[in-house]
């Protein structure tokens, strides 16, 4: 993630609707605040970092409001049902439940993992997966170099570990860092073993798939890859970790 510098950034950052109200805001803060906060990942170098965009991106949000409620129309407004639409569906697609997911990839023998929410099935025959990726994802270009990947449910009881591979691998997507620096290391002190192809799986997760890359497609201002499923078994019984229970977003 980067600093915020206007409302639309502010809001994705927190996973609010442009126009949320100022309850609406600081729950959110609030909650992910308790994820975040440096003294809950101590081991996280970019913690600081992660808390600074979050505080930015809430006193950003309420400036405006407040400004809002004092300022005159502007000359060439957006056209009030287009504002009003845009956080309808913003409101409506926050509705649709997603479950959460580990991915695992490897580049040169150095394991790596992200969390993922646009993942579902889409054929029988071969068993094919399809997930959705930022385009400048490290587990992406990870995926393009060798084709291999790894996808674990998280089980409900996941919650902390999960938040552990919400933040960006590398150092350069964050504001203030430069890709100089070194790459996080997200897997330490988190129990996992490797695929075949040496992908990690989280050794809590739910179910594990390990999987091979077919087809790269773009789709708006995402990659979708499309993976043959090779392998995978239950784990563990439990209940699935979702959108449901995380109070995390990520749609809009």
């Amino acid at each position: 993630m980067a600093i915020p510098r206007d409302r639309a950034e502010a809001a994705a950052l927190l996973g609010v609707p442009a126009d949320a109200e100022a309850d609406v805001i600081a729950e959110r803060y609030r909650t992910l605040a308790r994820i975040f906060h440096p003294d809950r990942n101590p081991d996280a170098p970019d913690a600081d970092a992660r808390m600074q965009e979050l505080n930015i991106a809430r006193d950003l949000l309420l400036q405006l409001r407040a400004e809002s409620a004092v300022v005159t129309v502007p000359s060439e407004p957006e056209p009030a049902h287009s504002r009003r639409q845009h956080a309808r569906l913003a409101a409506v697609m926050h509705e649709m439940p997603y479950g959460v997911y580990f991915i695992g990839t490897q580049r040169d023998g150095d394991p790596s993992g992200m969390i993922a929410d646009w993942v579902l099935q889409v054929s029988f025959k071969p068993r094919l997966i399809l997930i959705a990726f930022e385009r400048d994802s490290y587990s992406l270009a990870s995926i393009q170099a060798n084709r291999a990947l790894s996808v674990a449910l998280l089980a409900e009881d996941c919650f902390d570990v999960a938040g552990r591979f919400l933040q960006p691998r590398d150092p350069a997507k964050i504001r203030g860092r430069t890709r100089g620096q070194q790459l996080r290391d997200k897997l330490a002190g988190v129990e996992y073993w490797t695929t075949e192809r040496g992908c990690p799986v989280l050794s809590d997760a739910l179910t594990w798939l390990d999987c091979e890359a077919q087809q790269f497609i773009p789709a708006g201002d995402h990659i979708l890859v499309v993976a043959q499923v090779l392998d995978g078994d239950r784990q563990r019984d439990a209940e699935p970790l979702t959108s449901l229970n995380t109070g995390w977003t990520y749609s809009g």
